[in-house]
């Protein structure tokens, strides 16, 4: 018997993991008002500061994302995308 498909997330959730994840990264890369389309790379990102956001992403969330998958869309809509469809796997 197969595994009926998980829901996709609701938009508030979906909302919430985005906060969480502009706000890791604000915090992390000390920039303000980053928007969901921004490249980590241009913000100042460099692949220590990634590892970290990854870190705790997986203390946050309890999901954990690879480097390759965080540098495919380094963007926090690419991230949020990541997280959740990992999260949608993993239930």
């Amino acid at each position: 018997m197969s595994t009926p498909p998980a829901d996709p997330p609701a938009a508030s959730d979906l909302a919430a993991t985005t906060r969480a994840v502009t706000d890791l990264w604000s915090e992390q890369l000390g920039v303000a008002g980053i928007r969901p389309d921004e490249d980590f790379f241009d913000l100042g990102g460099h692949s220590l500061i990634a590892v970290e956001i990854i870190n705790q992403i997986e203390r946050i969330f309890g999901v954990s994302i690879s480097l390759r998958i965080f540098y495919q869309d380094p963007t926090v809509s690419g991230v949020v995308r990541a997280l959740t469809a990992d999260a949608s796997r993993q239930n």
